[in-house]
């Protein structure tokens, strides 16, 4: 089953810091073959969204892989957090 991960963060540092870790984010989710990689972010605020799909048979599996893929790609400058998760299928479910 394919889950869809959407992640925000609140990044701290100048915007081309913000800027540089979005862009080794993105890197490493395109290198990786992660399935719908999406980076969004408000610079000035620094509030990032990362979005992208992973397989897993259940939520929990979901979400350990979606951290594991999480943990090699994001490095987050000191000061920075976690400040929400959502998953949902990525599929639609037959009527």
């Amino acid at each position: 089953m394919k889950w869809h991960i959407l992640l925000e963060v609140r990044l701290q540092g100048e915007a081309e810091d913000v800027e540089a870790v979005l862009d080794n984010v993105m890197e490493h989710l395109v290198d990786a073959g992660i399935e719908d990689p999406a980076v969004g972010a408000s610079l000035q605020t620094g509030t990032v969204e990362i979005e992208f799909v992973v397989d897993g048979a259940v939520l929990e599996e979901a979400h350990q892989r979606a951290r594991h893929i999480l943990a090699d790609a994001l490095r987050l400058p000191p000061n920075s957090e976690l400040v929400g998760e959502s998953t949902r299928r990525a599929e639609l479910v037959p009527a």
